[in-house]
């Protein structure tokens, strides 16, 4: 994007100008979609900058339907990985026409006929994932983002005057449509991005699909009538099962990693756990010290296992997944998960107590809350539950302790996002949802019925 912004005479101050988040200049990559426009040849051309991995595949379903088309760029040297089918997946599924751009030309180790095998990988690719004639005769193109230059013929070196990007310009404009849109109608617009700007305040970025706006128009807002409300979540499954021949299949999805090595063996570990198979292991081409993984896993088994990857390869890791086929049921998957911590008293969460329950576990809630029977407040160092009392308070008396003046120092409790709570849950369990708290419960708040169910459920 850097360079386009350039050739089409925009002042860029700094490199990767469209890369606002800290996280993104740290890690060269894109994990929030970005919107710009610029002019070239008396056209007006709106680009968006989208991630291109499914980890952050919300930000690209969210940004796919405000575009007329698609620039699919693949590194000629590692040809199409995981994350490659998952964003061509959804710009084929809503029509557009993408142009290849086959990067990294300029490396010693690419040559023409290995340009020549991934553009048949990526036609491969294309009819794999069902695209239609029009979209299978897609052009190609040749570029280094590098030094700043796309062409329509593969070389290594162009001419002087060919070193830009107007080539791969003129393609978006010769092969993206312009958008379709009718003016005499009421104005209509869907916001798909929501941004805050310390200088302009809120920005609302979207497809216009109908009318016009003008400054100065009055724009309302619905209000929220179930404003306080609160939603009980369960476990999420995978239910897409099917039988054949009296056996039971399940779905199965492609999984590559790329970590450090000192993480392999607790990310093996992890995924052995989650009935992964392991396909293809070995180094990452030109990056020493980094470990490619390929393995196939059930559905099932990758249910909230994205957070606890990250925390095992310290956000180091890059892992991208995607439906493969559908396969033999692989078994209960094994112990996932450490128990839990479940309060058995209603009241106020008091620091005294949690300094005594930090040694059992990992906390989630901290001092000043309310609990109530049942409630979930942290994370067993066991693969038991254990109910406690967070509510406890300091016994009072007439005589000065010992411990009356003790300093109490709690570590910070770990915060869970939705997301996060969804894959963390188990089947006994549920997720309180309210617009200011999210907290996780026991199914069966009453401690006597819970041990009562449990001693059943063994015998």
């Amino acid at each position: 994007m850097d360079r386009i912004l350039r050739q089409c005479g925009a002042d860029i101050p700094h490199e990767r100008a469209m890369d606002s988040i800290n996280l993104e200049r740290e890690r060269g990559i894109t994990i929030s979609s970005k919107v710009t426009s610029v002019f070239w040849k008396d056209n007006e051309l709106n680009m968006v900058d989208t991630p291109g991995h499914a980890d952050f595949g919300g930000e690209v379903e969210r940004v796919v339907g405000m575009v007329e088309g698609a620039i699919l760029v693949v590194d000629a040297g590692e040809g199409p990985l995981a994350q490659t089918k998952f964003v061509l997946a959804k710009a084929l599924k809503y029509g557009l026409r993408p142009i290849l751009l086959l990067n990294k030309v300029d490396r010693p180790s690419v040559s023409e006929e290995r340009c020549d095998e991934v553009e048949s990988l990526v036609f491969d690719l294309f009819a794999n994932l069902g695209a239609t004639e029009e979209q299978l005769d897609f052009p190609v193109l040749y570029a280094s983002a590098k030094e700043g230059w796309a062409s329509s013929t593969f070389t290594k070196e162009p001419p002087a005057d060919a070193k830009n990007m107007s080539q791969l310009l003129d393609a978006v404009v010769k092969y993206v449509p312009p958008p379709k849109a009718n003016l005499d109608e009421p104005f209509l617009m869907l916001v798909s991005m929501m941004e805050k700007d310390f200088y302009l305040g809120r920005i609302l970025t979207g497809r216009v699909s109908s009318g016009v706006v003008r400054v100065g128009d009055k724009i309302s807002g619905l209000r929220q009538t179930d404003s306080g409300s609160s939603e009980k979540i369960e476990e999420a499954k995978v239910c897409l099962y099917k039988t054949e021949n009296k056996q039971k299949l399940e779905p199965i999805e492609e999984v590559i990693i790329e970590i450090n090595e000192e993480h392999v063996g607790s990310v093996m570990e992890a995924l052995s756990h989650r009935r992964a198979e392991v396909t293809d292991m070995g180094p990452v081409p030109g990056n020493d010290g980094r470990t490619r993984l390929t393995l196939t896993c059930p559905s099932r088994g990758l249910v909230g296992y994205r957070c606890v990857f990250s925390s095992d390869t310290r956000g180091t890791g890059f892992m991208h997944r995607a439906f493969l086929r559908y396969e033999k049921y692989r078994g209960p998957l094994g112990n996932v998960r450490k128990g839990v911590l479940v309060s058995m008293g209603y009241g106020t969460i008091t620091s005294h107590s949690l300094m005594g329950l930090e040694a059992r576990g990992t906390l989630f809630v901290s001092p000043g809350l309310d609990s109530y029977d049942g409630m979930i407040i942290g994370e067993h160092s066991r693969d038991t539950d254990l109910d406690v009392n967070p509510v406890k308070a300091k016994e009072l008396t007439n005589i000065r302790s010992a411990n009356k003046d003790e300093n109490v120092k709690l570590s910070p409790p770990r915060l869970m996002t939705l997301e996060e709570a969804i894959g963390y849950v188990a089947s006994d369990e549920l997720i309180e949802v309210t617009p200011k708290r999210i907290r996780l419960r026991k199914r069966c708040l009453d401690v006597t019925k819970r041990k009562s169910q449990s001693k059943r459920a063994k015998d």
